[in-house]
């Protein structure tokens, strides 16, 4: 049986910040925030986030080669500052409830924090959410982290949130990660055919799907 490393099992209740038992408001306890390993997998493990990964976190967010990879060059995906992000990250602490959504820091099994995987827009009724991978280190491109990062986010959210269907998109000019979706057994749902602006060429938008009942299961595993 897998775990997620909170003071309680999972199918109980958290405990919220007040020291007061909710069932609905799984706050996250306060002892993940001391970037303790919550999900492991074959080449990557999850950690909360902390104030320890700001700057790097920065430094990927205002990286051109990272940003246009992961949005195309969008303009809305702005400059940051490390007091922005000091900002963003103080109110994530706050008020993230894991059953809505929330963002993990990706690490090697060595400590290496190399990236960030976030699960958004969840529907408890259809089951369904968005999800997002990002790679900020570019020593671990094309060398499987992001596919297994992948496999452990929708692990967790399929066998420990019970969800069904979980989809994400990209423009149609990234086809490394198209490449990787597809490996974790996502499949092409819907274009939006020229919706992205990119450089100053009009792409497709990919959205891509995965249900549970299609996926084929993974090595991660949540540990005591």
């Amino acid at each position: 049986m897998r775990h997620f490393n909170t003071s309680y099992p999972y199918s109980g209740f958290f405990i919220a910040e007040d020291g007061n038992p909710n069932v609905y408001n799984f706050i996250v306890p306060h002892n993940l925030r001391s970037g303790l390993v919550c999900i492991k997998g074959e080449k990557v493990e999850f950690r909360i986030l902390n104030r320890e990964n700001i700057k790097t976190l920065v430094n990927w967010r205002n990286d051109p080669e990272v940003a246009y990879w992961a949005t195309g060059g969008d303009p809305k995906y702005e400059f940051r500052s490390e007091e922005e992000a000091n900002r963003d990250l103080s109110w994530h602490m706050e008020n993230s409830s894991m059953l809505d959504g929330y963002q993990f820091a990706i690490f090697t099994h060595d400590g290496k924090f190399i990236g960030t995987a976030d699960y958004r827009e969840v529907d408890h009724v259809k089951r369904s959410c968005t999800v997002g991978i990002t790679i900020g280190d570019q020593n671990y491109w094309e060398k499987g982290y992001g596919t297994d990062a992948l496999s452990v986010l929708a692990e967790y959210l399929f066998n420990r949130l019970n969800l069904r269907r979980i989809q994400l998109d990209t423009w149609s000019g990234n086809d490394r990660a198209i490449k990787s979706y597809k490996k974790c057994g996502f499949q092409v749902e819907g274009i939006l055919k020229e919706n992205e602006f990119v450089n100053g060429k009009y792409y497709d938008t990919v959205i891509m799907g995965l249900l549970k009942s299609h996926w084929k299961g993974s090595s991660a595993e949540t540990p005591l």
